[in-house]
């Protein structure tokens, strides 16, 4: 079975998620759901979100394989952040989409994290779960 395209990739998907959730928040406009200044720790959940996946990429280019999802990964990376979960990096875009539902204080942004996993979930993660699988 061929990937999912690459124009959506993991980081897209999840910017798509974002913006129908902000488009959703200006349709629906639900009063904030957490209180200021509360919701400036939301900057937390995006720096170490974003962080995530910059540290997998910096392992991945370590172990002298590919961190696109698209391509074919020359080497089994088990060590740093993936000795505990099998997609790092998609937790980590996960934790920075919460980040930015808690900087914006909306009710309809906290869905985007979810949809976003339940997406991958279907697409990208089956793809390379067989890659690996026929691959190591």
């Amino acid at each position: 079975m061929k990937p999912p395209p690459k124009f959506l990739a993991p980081p897209v998907i999840g910017l798509l998620w974002f913006g129908a959730g902000w488009l959703l928040r200006r349709a629906l406009g639900l009063p904030p759901v957490v209180p200021a200044p509360w919701h400036f720790a939301g900057w937390l959940l995006v720096a170490g979100g974003l962080a995530v996946p910059i540290l997998c990429v910096k392992r991945f280019r370590k172990a002298g394989t590919t961190e696109k999802p698209w391509e074919t990964p020359s080497v089994f990376v088990a060590e740093g952040l993936y000795r505990f979960t099998r997609n790092p990096m998609y937790l980590g875009m996960a934790a920075a989409l919460l980040g930015g539902a808690i900087l914006l204080r909306t009710p309809e942004l906290f869905a985007v994290p979810f949809l976003f996993l339940l997406t991958l979930n279907f697409t990208w993660v089956p793809h390379e779960e067989r890659v690996l699988a026929t691959q190591f």
